[in-house]
């Protein structure tokens, strides 16, 4: 593993540690949300990448969880991966999850 790739995932686990325990109430049925999706879409999605729909009163804390999660996430992918991560899709990602941020910083602010 790169040293980059450790020490951006060492970073990534002690802020996940710092904002766990986030208090939260799972929902076994799927919650309205307002999406020209069939509902049976919704699900299939939430299946596919492992989604689970949440209440709770700590909405900023999980939010910053659920984006730490998935970039460390995607940063275990690319250590793992057997092929090359073009700059391209580099970039792309980058940008994804500085969309995120803004999200959050915009919601909280």
């Amino acid at each position: 593993m790169e040293k980059s790739h450790e020490s951006a995932l060492n970073t990534l686990n002690e802020a996940i540690k710092i904002l766990e325990p986030v208090q939260v109430v799972r929902h076994k049925e799927l919650i309205s949300t307002n999406a020209l999706l069939e509902p049976w879409e919704i699900e299939d999605f939430d299946n596919f990448f492992n989604i689970e729909h949440v209440e709770t009163q700590e909405r900023a804390a999980c939010l910053v969880s659920s984006v730490l999660i998935a970039y460390k996430t995607w940063i275990e992918l690319i250590v793992h991966s057997s092929s090359a991560i073009t700059a391209q899709e580099l970039e792309t990602q980058k940008q994804g999850f500085k969309s995120c941020v803004r999200l959050l910083m915009r919601m909280f602010n």
